[in-house]
This record gives structure tokens, C-alpha cells and sequence, in this order.
């Protein structure tokens, strides 16, 4: 089975992420910028009703390097 990670931020702004290159002459972005080039998707969850919002994002860690998961024990 795929190893994926899901991350997920709330926010208390319901502004839409930007993602930017760097530039001297822009400001913001560029957090989201590097989410958009490691994760394999990541989108945005508005709530209306109080003005916030969460971003997602799932990454992929079964590459070359990656280690197998820990078996959880219950």
C-alpha cells in the first residue's frame, strides 16, 4: 500500500492561497509554492459561516529513501 501524508492548516481568512515564484518584488506565495511542488495534491476547504478556512495537502513518502511505516500495536 502507498505511504501518503495528509497535512492540513487552518486559517481564520477566507483569502485563497497564492502560489508565487520567489521575487524581491512580491511578497507571500512562496510557502505555498514549495506545497505545490512536494505534494502529490492539495486544494482548500472554506467555512463561510466563520470567515476561515483550512488548506491540505497530501504528500507521498514511498520513495527511493523511504523507510516502511511502524506497526501500530494497540
Amino acid at each position: 500500500m502507498p505511504c501518503r501524508v495528509r497535512i492540513e492548516v487552518d486559517d481564520s481568512n477566507l483569502a485563497q492561497p497564492v502560489v508565487n515564484d520567489p521575487s524581491p518584488d512580491v511578497s507571500g506565495g512562496v510557502g505555498m509554492k514549495m506545497v505545490d511542488k512536494l505534494s502529490a495534491d492539495w486544494g482548500v476547504r472554506e467555512y463561510p459561516a466563520t470567515g476561515s478556512k483550512t488548506v491540505w495537502a497530501v504528500v507521498v513518502c514511498d520513495g527511493v529513501d523511504a523507510m516502511p511505516c511502524a506497526a501500530v500495536s494497540e
